[in-house]
């Protein structure tokens, strides 16, 4: 099991078939808010671990015998959560905000840590020095909506310092999202709308490899949508906020 869902928004009520009240197969206590380890073998002998995978789960990480994820809490109000809760609340890393529901996302497989690599040396070699380029950050584009991008081009300002946690839409020229299998519906037709309500120049897409390089589609805001610019295959080739012809060696 690669890739774990990621939502749980409401009270966690565990079923009957765990092993004492409020307890999984796995033995830790299934309280909002706590990390929770589960071994392959509980994953695939217990109907109570597997419930817990299924539907209320965010990975941390996946790896050897077992999985280990983070239960999220309750929203602190009927009306869902707000931007500022991020700041406020215990949550793990790479949580974002979308339409007032928390989305974290799945762990990254090398492929998908290359790309943004490769990127982000590639655009951070061209910016200006008014410029800077910022690796899986959130924008503050609204009360309910604070996505998280792979990789973003923002304005160089005071206000941003070593503490920033997120950036004002009106200083970002370029946001980058490297699509996945369980990101592929959010990159493609969510998050799009999101960043051109925050009125976000330019966005990038990289989709999966064709012949062994990821293919960029790059769009322009024009009249509150995204237009189709350009689609390269195995290259970055930009002309704004930064302006590269740079080609993404690899073996993918």
């Amino acid at each position: 099991m690669d890739r774990l869902p990621v939502r749980h928004q409401g009270p966690l009520t565990i079923p009957s078939t765990t092993k004492g009240p409020g307890r999984c197969a796995a033995g830790p206590l299934c309280a909002a808010g706590r990390s929770v380890t589960l071994s392959r073998e509980a994953v695939s002998t217990s109907d109570a671990a597997r419930w817990l995978v299924c539907k209320v789960l965010v990975p941390v990480y996946n790896r050897g015998d077992s999985m280990t994820g983070f239960l999220l809490p309750r929203p602190p109000r009927d009306s869902g959560w707000e931007s500022d809760d991020l700041d406020e609340h215990d949550l793990p890393d790479h949580v974002e905000l979308i339409d007032g529901a928390l989305e974290a996302m799945s762990p990254q497989c090398s492929w998908h840590q290359e790309v943004i690599f490769r990127l982000m040396v590639i655009l951070d070699h061209a910016a200006s020095d008014d410029l800077r380029v910022e690796q899986r950050m959130t924008i503050r584009i609204d009360r309910k909506n604070r996505p998280e991008a792979d990789l973003l081009i923002v304005e160089v300002r005071p206000e941003y310092g070593r503490d920033t946690r997120w950036f004002r839409p009106a200083h970002v020229r370029l946001v980058v999202e490297i699509e996945s299998p369980e990101s592929e519906e959010r990159d493609r037709l969510l998050k799009p709308g999101i960043y051109a309500r925050g009125n976000i120049p330019y966005y990038l897409r990289s989709s999966e490899a064709v012949e062994g390089l990821p293919v960029l589609h790059l769009y322009r805001l024009e009249d509150g949508e995204y237009k189709l610019v350009s689609e390269q295959y195995g290259r970055v080739v930009l002309d704004e906020p930064v302006k590269v012809n740079a080609k993404l060696d690899g073996n993918w």
